[in-house]
């Protein structure tokens, strides 16, 4: 009966690493992101963050043209990033996504309800070897766009990304 117990618990831990690992790969690289587009795959990031982070996650990608553009896989890496950094660090309830297109200029711009980021505590973080921010801002500007990290009032942090639509 024990030998039977200690089977089916890894059984279990074994079909949920397999789960956990699909989502990862997914993440990293989604396939709806080549056949949908960007707009369908941040809302299904922003369904798979809040299962995961017990967030209420929104999606605002109305004036995102549909199917694929030259800027899905930057603004969706932006996207990753930024939201598994408020599932990690901000102790948010709420997070906002919104993506449009404007003027020449693509627009990702995501808001969370956390404690906010301060200054000292993300300069910390990369002496620390936490380069996700640093190597985000490197990769907008090699696109010649612009991340900008504020905060909110009355709390909270809100990051945009601004890149040229070529």
């Amino acid at each position: 009966a024990g030998d039977q117990l200690a089977l089916d618990r890894i059984d279990h831990a074994l079909t949920e690493s397999s789960g956990l690992l699909r989502d990862t790969v997914t993440q990293l690289h989604p396939a709806v992101l080549r056949q949908a587009g960007l707009s369908r795959a941040l809302r299904d990031l922003g369904a798979s963050t809040a299962a995961r982070g017990n967030l209420q996650v929104t999606v605002e990608a109305g004036q995102w043209p549909d199917g694929p553009t030259e800027l899905d896989l930057l603004l969706f890496g932006c996207a990753r990033e930024l939201l598994a950094n408020v599932a990690k660090h901000a102790k948010a309830t709420s997070v906002w996504i919104s993506l449009s297109r404007q003027r020449g200029r693509a627009e990702l711009e995501i808001c969370d309800d956390g404690v906010g980021l301060d200054e000292s505590v993300r300069a910390a973080r990369l002496a620390d070897g936490h380069v996700g921010l640093a190597s985000l801002q490197t990769r907008v500007l090699a696109a010649a766009g612009e991340l900008v990290i504020g905060g909110r009032t009355p709390e909270g942090t809100t990051v945009r990304v601004t890149v040229p639509v070529p």
